[in-house]
């Protein structure tokens, strides 16, 4: 099991600089439609990841 209080995310952009806060990046920038559908793949899937894992749990 990873314990997820010691990930940590670096966001790398495209042009090799890291952003410390996608809020402020998406206030001046917008994604490429992909990339957007590519995210919401990645919540998607983790949902259905902690789902599973919650299901399995509760048996």
């Amino acid at each position: 099991m990873i314990d997820m209080s010691k990930v940590k995310v670096t966001n790398i952009m495209a042009d090799g600089s890291v952003c410390e806060d996608l809020s402020t990046y998406l206030d001046t920038h917008t994604l490429p439609e992909h990339v957007q559908r590519m995210i919401m793949g990645f919540i998607r899937d983790g949902r259905a990841i902690r789902e599973q894992k919650s299901e399995v749990n509760h048996v």
